[in-house]
């Protein structure tokens, strides 16, 4: 990693970094003003883009869907080369001033790494994140992770809270994330609801985490015990069981948007009684794998009541855009939601900043020390995947025990075998533990979710199966 720095150190900043860092470190009053103009800008320039991108896409998808209909193999395989390549593109496409405040946490943390400023920065590299500071209490959200890289840039982060605590103090501050799939509606529901600008309108969605600061109102301050609300825009039940160093109890709520029925909460009661059933089940499975006796629902690692905790959305427009004006019932559901969450939140003491810095390092390290967890989708993966491990084990100790009597009976004289029959023998044993390999990938109730391993669990036995016969080799 310090090799990696050193060569980001040493390479030359561009022209349009030196000029940006030079305006931002002029502390005038206009900075703000030069910052909502630039978004602005930016957005305006890539939006054209972004709209023919997105047509083609839509057009270049159809085409696949067609083809995947009529079975015309060459010509799929082409069309979703072609769809690949389009996708790339409209990644490329979308840039705003998220990319360059990006750019200027690598200039921190590479000039950090070193200790030592770089030669073409004519501003000293410590006062970098004292600009993203400002721009926070300003109102502009900070990239919290990467989303291209799904990196937390911890020294960065970190350096940007402490100078947010020298200028404001260790202030307390509720934290409110929002998860969901992409373009679920997180950043419009955020704007509706505390007046803020994610990028919404340029045709893009929000990639990685970001957190905004905002002020809470004087009148409302005694009443909240806190601050500041950071919003948190950015996996669960068994990472929380898991990382057991960050000890965090979170509450949470689900939302499901686009309801048309204003009683679908009355009448939708069976529907949350499966949802809670499910997320208990979850949860004992989790706690199983984890050892962890302690959890047995959903709300003993993450409170939640399904009564009152489970809200519907109805659809942001009122009819068809682009002319559809904004659905009044969605402000309603909008403005009742963040009346439950200020209500829970009065109830919650908060977190200082200086808690909050040390909670995102803790949490970013747990999480790189748990990638196991987060390389599955859920809590079924996790345990179909161990299950298919314990079986592999069996699979691994039948061959190697079976080598080991070839080895015991060559060592003993037992039986007078030629090389040829002892390898027979262990290939006999390989042909066994392959078809009891086929029979679990064939019949295990998981077996939907065991068959994207199969292929690496075959050539790891292959492997073994090899290492075994030269070991033989050399033994006879």
């Amino acid at each position: 990693m310090i090799n990696i720095r050193e060569q980001q150190h040493a390479s030359h900043t561009s022209e349009f970094m030196e000029v940006f860092i030079k305006q931002t470190n002029s502390h005038d009053a206009s900075m703000m003003f030069f910052f909502k103009w630039l978004r602005i800008l930016l957005d305006e320039f890539t939006s054209a883009d972004l709209s023919a991108l997105q047509h083609k896409y839509n057009e270049k998808w159809s085409t696949v869907i067609q083809l995947k209909e009529k079975e015309k193999s060459k010509k799929l395989k082409d069309a979703q080369t072609r769809l690949e390549r389009i996708s790339a593109d409209l990644q490329a496409a979308t840039f705003g001033l998220e990319h360059i405040m990006r750019e200027i946490g690598q200039i921190y943390e590479s000039c950090s790494s070193v200790k030592k400023n770089k030669t073409d920065l004519q501003f000293d590299f410590s006062s970098l994140p004292s600009l993203a500071a400002e721009m926070m209490i300003s109102g502009f959200p900070l990239e919290l992770m990467d989303g291209d890289a799904a990196h937390v840039p911890v020294m960065w982060v970190t350096a940007v809270l402490d100078k947010l605590i020298q200028k404001l103090g260790d202030q307390r501050v509720f934290v409110l994330s929002v998860l969901g799939i992409q373009s679920s509606g997180k950043s419009t529901m955020l704007n509706a609801m505390f007046g803020l600008e994610f990028a919404v309108s340029a045709g893009r969605c929000t990639r990685g985490a970001f957190m905004q600061l905002i002020r809470v109102s004087e009148d409302m301050k005694h009443q909240m015990k806190f601050d500041y609300i950071l919003d948190i825009l950015q996996i669960v039940v068994q990472a929380f069981l898991r990382m057991k160093k960050v000890k965090l109890k979170p509450s949470c709520m689900f939302v499901h948007q686009n309801v048309s029925d204003i009683t679908a909460g009355e009448k939708n009661m069976e529907g949350r009684r499966q949802l809670l059933d499910t997320l208990d089940e979850m949860t004992k499975l989790a706690a199983k794998d984890e050892g962890n006796f302690d959890a047995e629902y959903f709300s003993d690692v993450i409170n939640f009541d399904v009564r009152h905790d489970v809200k519907y959305f109805a659809q942001l427009w009122e009819g068809s855009p682009p002319m559809a004006p904004p659905n009044p019932n969605y402000c309603e559901n909008i403005q009742e939601l963040k009346k439950t969450i200020m209500s829970q939140a009065s109830k919650s003491a908060g977190m200082k900043l200086t808690d909050l810095c040390k909670r995102t390092e803790d949490l970013w390290e747990a999480s790189l020390n748990e990638q196991f967890v987060f390389s599955f989708r859920n809590s079924l993966e996790v345990s179909a995947y161990r299950r298919l491990e314990t079986e592999y084990g069996i699979w691994k100790e039948t061959l190697h025990s079976t080598m080991l009597e070839i080895h015991n009976e060559q060592q003993t004289n037992i039986e007078n075998k030629s090389i040829h029959d002892l390898k027979r023998e262990l290939n006999e044993k390989r042909k066994e533990v392959k078809k009891s390999m086929s029979e679990f990938f064939e019949k295990d109730t998981d077996k939907r979710i065991l068959f994207k391993w199969k292929c690496l669990f075959e050539c790891k036995i292959k492997k073994f199966y090899e290492q075994i016969m030269r070991e033989l080799k050399y033994i006879t």
